[in-house]
């Protein structure tokens, strides 16, 4: 999904007031392969991540990869992150989380996300 650019993708999140869950990762990192064949492809968390998140898997070392390392200071893989449309971080980790973790940290990004918007609202 790379081909898509990322700033037109948090645009995307922005009009449809959904959130953004980024996967920066590398070709040669055992945890972000293991995620990708234990979680990733797990039928509730895809379901899951599908319904609630916009959904960006990043190669940190081709095509825009780097810059979008470089943006969010990623030193370590994978780097997990929840934004928003405006790129803010929501919720972020660095090394792999598995199944309950990945939820948790999804559920507190929907959490805060929906804070900010009542407190724009008021």
């Amino acid at each position: 999904m790379e081909s898509v650019k990322f700033f037109d993708l948090l645009d995307q999140a922005e009009a449809e007031d959904r959130l953004v869950f980024v996967d920066i990762y590398t070709d040669w990192c055992l945890p972000c392969k293991l995620m990708d064949e234990e979680v990733f492809s797990n039928q509730d968390i895809s379901k899951f991540m599908n319904s609630n998140f916009i959904n960006f898997k990043v190669d940190a070392e081709k095509g825009s990869g780097p810059n979008i390392a470089s943006l969010y200071a990623v030193d370590q893989y994978p780097t997990l992150i929840f934004m928003d449309g405006k790129g803010r971080v929501l919720e972020r980790k660095s090394g792999a989380a598995f199944h309950t973790e990945l939820k948790e940290m999804a559920n507190r990004a929907m959490r805060k996300a929906s804070t900010v918007s009542s407190m724009r609202a008021e």
